[in-house]
């Protein structure tokens, strides 16, 4: 009974967290070349844009930085005025916290030079050994006149996160953002199907030898 009834549980928490999805939050617009996003941390939800406007030719740089909460991301998408020379996007994202006694501590920083070329550096370690990063972060130009750059925050701690463009160029560079909760892996709400099913079976058949 004990079994059936921690089956149950696992397969109800699993399919809860499958279906239930964000609140919505406000959409928040921010404007200048370096903005420190707020809240902090990011609420689930929110969205917005990024904007400044360049008038005259010269190094064009928009630099983006905030929090994370736990298993949250944030994706940005560029939008620039015309093909602009020298293009870089790079990301950056941190962690450093202690839970159940234990210290984590990692970093992960991405960036794209251009369409072919692009380099990662990252470093974790939980109580001073070497570990995998819980956090990753992805730059990437999709074509001569846009840009993506993806954070996450896989860690159980709150991540200080910053992205940033550079180009040689003019116009209103529009950045699109968007927060949301890392999505589930797809085979979990099988499992819990799974736990259900089994649990089912068991209690069919205990009715049955009675």
């Amino acid at each position: 009974m004990k079994i059936q009834s921690l089956l149950f549980a696992v397969a109800a928490l699993v399919g809860g967290l499958a279906f239930t999805t964000p609140a919505s939050a406000a959409v928040v617009d921010f404007t200048g070349p370096s903005v420190t996003m707020t809240p902090a941390p990011l609420a689930i939800g929110q969205s917005g844009t990024i904007s400044a406007d360049y008038a005259s030719n010269f190094i064009t740089s928009s630099f983006a930085s905030g929090v994370l909460s736990s298993h949250s991301m944030i994706k940005f998408t560029y939008s620039l005025p015309s093909t602009m020379n020298n293009l870089l996007y790079t990301d950056s994202v941190g962690y450093n916290y202690t839970l159940n006694g234990h210290h984590y501590v990692g970093s992960y920083t991405d960036l794209a030079l251009d369409l072919n070329n692009t380099g990662s550096y990252y470093t974790a370690t939980v109580d001073g050994v070497p570990s995998v990063p819980l956090v990753f972060a992805s730059a990437q130009m999709t074509s001569a006149v846009s840009g993506m750059t993806i954070i996450k925050n896989f860690s159980a701690g709150l991540a200080n996160f910053s992205t940033q463009m550079l180009a040689f160029g003019a116009g209103l560079v529009s950045i699109h953002y968007e927060v949301s909760a890392i999505p589930l892996p797809a085979a979990l709400p099988m499992f819990g199907l799974g736990l259900l099913a089994l649990a089912g079976v068991r209690k069919a058949r205990k009715t049955a030898k009675q």
